[in-house]
């Protein structure tokens, strides 16, 4: 609603309050690096490279280097963190639990939050994630891009999802 903004600092998840300029950490901690799931104050993450808001406010990070896509949710005040997918350098669609993608960069939701676009760098791919169906795809717009792991093709890969997430 614009009353708070979200950034990363070390190895949490953090919202900082617009008016009052108060923060808070979502999830994660400052200092520690980990791979732990659960309540925020004890969640871990391991370098948190992307992060995305449905339209109800739960927030989906990339956790690198521990190689898990994380949701953080939040009930009756308080916010849970949680397993979406895991990352390989693999290119598996399917069901989510089975899925796999290599190196996935930035992510959006559509409209209603039912489906999260993700950019796989190193395959070279824009993945879907339908949670209604609970199935990983790959949507077939990237097949005439230069190499990967260059900075042309990384902003290509972007501006094209930006087009996706806007149909």
């Amino acid at each position: 609603d614009g009353t708070y903004a979200l950034f990363v600092e070390g190895y949490a998840l953090l919202k900082i309050n617009m008016s009052t300029y108060e923060v808070t950490t979502i999830a994660g901690n400052i200092f520690v690096m980990g791979d732990v799931y659960g309540p925020g104050s004890t969640a871990r993450f391991y370098a948190i490279t992307h992060i995305t808001i449905d339209p109800f406010n739960t927030y989906v990070a990339v956790s690198m280097n521990y190689y898990y896509i994380k949701k953080v949710s939040l009930t009756d005040g308080l916010y849970t963190v949680s397993k979406i997918m895991g990352i390989d350098f693999n290119h598996v669609d399917g069901p989510l639990n089975q899925a796999q993608i290599s190196m996935p960069g930035w992510l959006r939701f559509n409209f209603d939050g039912t489906l999260l676009f993700v950019l796989d760098i190193y395959g070279r791919k824009l993945r879907k994630i339908n949670f209604k169906t609970g199935n990983v795809s790959t949507i077939p717009v990237f097949s005439q891009i230069a190499p990967w792991r260059s900075e042309e093709h990384t902003s290509e890969l972007q501006s094209r999802l930006h087009l996706v997430c806007r149909l």
